[in-house]
């Protein structure tokens, strides 16, 4: 994997040599100029997709939809012409990309607000480099620091949703999503587009669902498209609107050795309902976790994508059948709402007070499986004591204990914090879901693309009231009612999710060997962030096979082999 773009900025003049000394660098490795000035310069691969939103104005990776056509004029030279065209493309246009801003005496950068776009910026006081592929040998041919910031690792072991945001070395980090960002460093980020900007709307919840979906789906322009279709919830509705879109629409969905019959079931019948061709693809083993010691290390370790065998499956499907894209129903949790939390119960008295019904509360305890006092007693409390979203609690046995250094969240949720609890929540669990847009150890060669968490959707959720969303006595009830037309009726009744428990610890037993060679006593351990003799008890046959934490085992393999990697 090599970047499809890097956008290099002088900061300092005395590394002027520095600076040209990488330029010839970076094109040496197959890219080419298409824009700068006297202190940048913007490079981009040859295969890389380009274009000129406006004056000044260069988006790389293309733009799946305009709401309206660009009708701002800027003007260099007042400070603030940066920000009105990143208003106007945020504002007018959606997409996959990063925008590139040389209109002010301070060119800026900005990742699309779905976050579907990646950038990072490795950057010292001399030059900064934005690209979206950052590796070891790049840093440090560079001349930039490599330094990890091991309370930054140790928090993502801690809490793994963290890892995108944190910053874990010294010299550089990811954009956040939505901002403005100064390349050379003399501003803070500006915020754009947060999840926090839009007011609530409750006209037609159904309606905007739907519309947002097809927009987003349309906007691909993919003739023969390629679904993931895990037989679940979302992916189910992708597959039943993408269907009325494209007929050319196929799905593809990945048996593992662990069995997973029910799930197949439910692809089936998904697949039937919107009158798809259906393929199917079993596993003929277990993920590699010995995959990732050599896969080409980057920013941050792999998080997503880590099942290197159901990767390879759509892949091969995808080839056979000719697909131009593969679509994802990933995100939908996060974007339907589908929480036990008696947040949701708050947000609604908060709205309604006394005006809230006694059946809500009611189908609350159902869809969590709680008793009604489970949620009737924070709504009612949250009158004297606000109520807070619940805190991550799935910490691995194995993580060491360590001074608890400030916590890492994501700048969306820091945005939220005035919002009611059941709404933090939400934008919490979307923020969480930038994982999906994080590269992976074995990428396809056919563009993947989650249009759950495309800017339409994630605007037309985001303005819905979180007891709107959370509402019936199902999980993601709004969306059952949104796209019931487009789902068959067992996936549409369907309450439970597949669980993956059966596979991950079979996977996790099939890996024992180097996991216990390449864990106990490898660079985590020896940094201090796990616990080696927790972590010897835990890797025995007879505990893998009962244990709660086995899919936290497949992360712990990809951070053990990234700091390998970067304090090589």
């Amino acid at each position: 994997m090599t970047s499809t773009f890097a956008v290099l900025t002088l900061r300092r003049s005395e590394a002027r040599e520095r600076y040209s000394r990488l330029t010839a660098i970076l094109l040496s490795m197959g890219l080419r100029q298409i824009g700068g000035s006297a202190r940048h310069v913007v490079l981009v691969a040859p295969e890389a997709k380009c274009e000129r939103f406006a004056a000044g104005t260069i988006v790389i990776g293309g733009l799946k939809g305009r709401h309206r056509r660009s009708s701002s004029t800027v003007d260099g030279g007042t400070g603030r012409a940066a920000e009105r065209a990143a208003r106007d493309l945020t504002g007018s246009a959606w997409g996959s990309y990063v925008a590139l801003f040389d209109l002010d005496e301070d060119p800026a950068a900005m990742v699309d607000p779905s976050g579907a776009g990646t950038a990072y910026e490795i950057a010292d006081d001399d030059l900064s480099l934005l690209c979206d592929h950052v590796t070891p040998s790049l840093v440090r041919l560079a001349g930039f620091d490599d330094t990890v910031d091991l309370d930054a690792l140790w928090g993502c072991l801690f809490d793994p949703t963290t890892a995108l945001q944190a910053k874990l070395l010294s010299a550089g980090q990811r954009l956040v999503p939505g901002r403005l960002h100064s390349l050379l460093g003399r501003r803070a980020p500006l915020t754009i587009w947060s999840p926090a900007m839009f007011p609530e709307r409750r006209d037609d919840p159904e309606g905007r669902l739907r519309a947002a979906l097809d927009v987003s789906l349309a906007g691909t322009g993919a003739r023969r498209p390629l679904v993931q279709l895990s037989g679940g919830l979302d992916s189910s509705i992708v597959v039943g609107s993408l269907a009325l879109l494209a007929p050319g629409t196929q799905a593809v969905t990945a048996t593992s050795s662990a069995g997973d019959v029910e799930e197949t079931q439910f692809a089936r019948s998904a697949a039937a309902h919107a009158g798809v061709r259906l393929i199917e693809k079993p596993s003929p083993g277990y993920p590699d976790y010995r995959m990732f010691c050599d896969a080409p290390q980057i920013a941050h370790p792999y998080l997503h994508g880590l099942d290197d065998l159901f990767g390879l499956g759509v892949d091969e499907a995808a080839a056979k059948v000719g697909a131009d894209l593969v679509v994802t129903g990933q995100g939908g949790d996060a974007l339907f709402l589908n929480t036990a939390s008696p947040v949701v119960a708050v947000d609604r008295r908060r709205s309604l007070g006394s005006r809230a019904s006694w059946r809500s509360i009611v189908d609350d305890a159902r869809r969590s499986r709680h008793t009604i006092w489970h949620h009737l007693l924070p709504a009612e409390m949250d009158r004297f004591r606000g109520a807070r979203p619940p805190e991550y609690s799935m910490v691995p046995p194995w993580v060491a204990e360590r001074t608890l250094s400030p916590r890492i969240q994501h700048s969306w949720i820091d945005d939220a914090a005035g919002l009611p609890p059941g709404k933090r929540l939400h934008v919490a669990m979307l923020a969480n879901s930038q994982v999906y847009h994080s590269e992976r150890p074995s990428p396809g060669p056919t563009p993947l693309y989650h249009p759950l968490l495309s800017q339409p959707m994630l605007e037309a959720a985001l303005s819905l009231p979180a007891w709107v969303l959370a509402s019936g006595p199902i999980n993601r009830g709004l969306a059952r009612r949104a796209f019931a037309a487009r789902l068959p009726p067992d996936v549409a009744r369907r309450g439970s999710k597949g669980a993956a428990t059966t596979l991950y610890g079979r996977a996790a037993v099939a890996n024992l060997a180097f996991l216990r060679e390449h864990l106990i006593g490898g660079a985590l351990a020896g940094a201090g962030l796990i616990d080696a003799q927790k972590l010897d008890v835990t890797l025995t046959t007879d505990h893998l096979f009962h244990g709660q934490h086995n899919h936290s085992l497949i992360l712990l393999a990809s951070c053990e082999a990234w700091l390998r990697a970067w304090r090589r």
